[in-house]
């Protein structure tokens, strides 16, 4: 079975990219409060303002990993399976510990991309 593997670098870096978009827009107050403080040192303690940091900085960790998925599948042809594995770990621990999150939204995208390193995997063994 054919495991379409194309656009899986491709849609994780439009999740990481709708992260931040996202982020800016939903937080905008709380980077502009950080910003007239100097951003140094303005997140800690503050629950609010670590909330937009963390959803925020996850765009670039997807855009980093979907950098890496397409570099993978352009170089080998593959995508390594512990890499998936690992990714599926973390957003199921996120939308067990947060089920009202997007991290739902992560896990279909990693199966596939699970399925997609063992059947490249299927194929060089």
């Amino acid at each position: 079975m054919r495991v379409p593997t194309r656009y899986i670098g491709e849609t994780m870096i439009g999740l990481g990219t709708t992260h931040i978009a996202l982020g800016i827009a939903l937080y905008h107050r709380q980077f502009r409060a950080m910003a007239r403080e100097g951003f140094v040192g303005t997140v800690e303690g503050r629950p609010d303002r670590e909330l937009a940091f963390w959803f925020t900085i996850f765009g670039p960790v997807l855009i980093a990993h979907g950098q890496f998925a397409r570099w993978s599948l352009r170089r080998t042809g593959a995508l390594p399976e512990g890499w998936a594995w690992n990714l599926l770990a973390t957003f199921t621990a996120g939308a067990v510990l947060m089920p009202r999150s997007g991290f739902w939204f992560g896990i279909p995208h990693v199966l596939l991309s699970i399925a997609a390193a063992r059947t490249s995997d299927a194929k060089r063994g």
